[in-house]
């Protein structure tokens, strides 16, 4: 009778040791996530707090006619249909950027409401059309 407890301690110390391991795991894994998730905002949502100041991620649609380049500035207005955030880049846009589009933009909004962006994402379908396919 002597010899049960033995693997009975030794299968604790096992489950312990398999327990801390796993919550050391998840506590890596949520910390390691924590810098990259990142929420966008619509531009109503942005407009309706004050967050002058604030760095935010913005989605909604490059307003058609709004975009104008002086030198190395871009500007153009985000919308999601209710409310336009004035955005001004600075450098290059990526290439599939275009009017009517959606985009994310990420960047800081200042006090007068205008978004000064330093990176554009552009979203795109999953449909793929060959050149001069009418919708």
């Amino acid at each position: 009778m002597s010899g049960t407890p033995e693997p009975r301690r030794r299968r604790r110390a096992v489950l312990l040791l398999v327990s801390i391991s796993l919550a050391g795991l998840a506590l890596l894994v949520v910390a390691g996530l924590q810098g990259t998730l990142v929420y966008y905002r619509t531009p109503s949502a942005a407009g309706a707090v004050n967050a002058a100041g604030q760095r935010m991620r913005l989605e909604g649609e490059v307003v058609p006619g709004s975009v104008g380049a002086t030198g190395e500035l871009t500007r153009f207005r985000l919308s999601d249909g209710r409310h336009q955030v004035p955005v001004v880049v600075r450098g290059a846009l990526p290439d599939t950027f275009r009017e009517g589009q959606d985009a994310v933009v990420e960047g800081v909004l200042g006090g007068d409401g205008t978004l000064r962006c330093d990176q554009v994402a552009v979203k795109h379908s999953n449909e793929y059309r060959a050149a001069g396919e009418v919708r």
